[in-house]
């Protein structure tokens, strides 16, 4: 599901930011379900800064020893280099439940 409303249509993001976080939901998530898997993908602003989501129904996510997946670390520190460290991903799970990669970036860096 991609629930983006349209006043979000026309800002930038780096390349690659949502593909592998997309790729990580279907791979360590719902590809491992018996059931039906759904991935959401959602845009909303908060204050100055607009966050996307990624969200899985597998909460199949564990947080690894002192690293996270080489994709979703990669794409956080790739966020952090253009726009500072209070931007980047943040991981919400609930065992067996959700799991939702969200990625902040300030909308007045992003709008074209």
């Amino acid at each position: 599901n991609i629930n983006i409303p349209a006043q979000y249509h026309h800002h930038t993001m780096p390349a690659f930011t949502l593909q592998p976080l997309i790729e990580n939901a279907v791979k360590h998530g719902t590809s491992r379900m018996l059931e039906a898997g759904v991935i959401t993908v959602e845009a909303k602003t908060q204050g100055k800064d607009l966050l996307l989501s990624v969200t899985d129904n597998a909460g199949l996510y564990r947080p690894a020893n002192n690293t996270e997946g080489l994709g979703m670390n990669l794409v956080h520190k790739r966020i952090q280099n253009l726009y500072g460290e209070s931007y980047g991903i943040t991981v919400k799970s609930e065992a067996d439940t959700y799991t939702c990669v969200c990625v902040r970036i300030p909308v007045e860096e992003i709008t074209s």
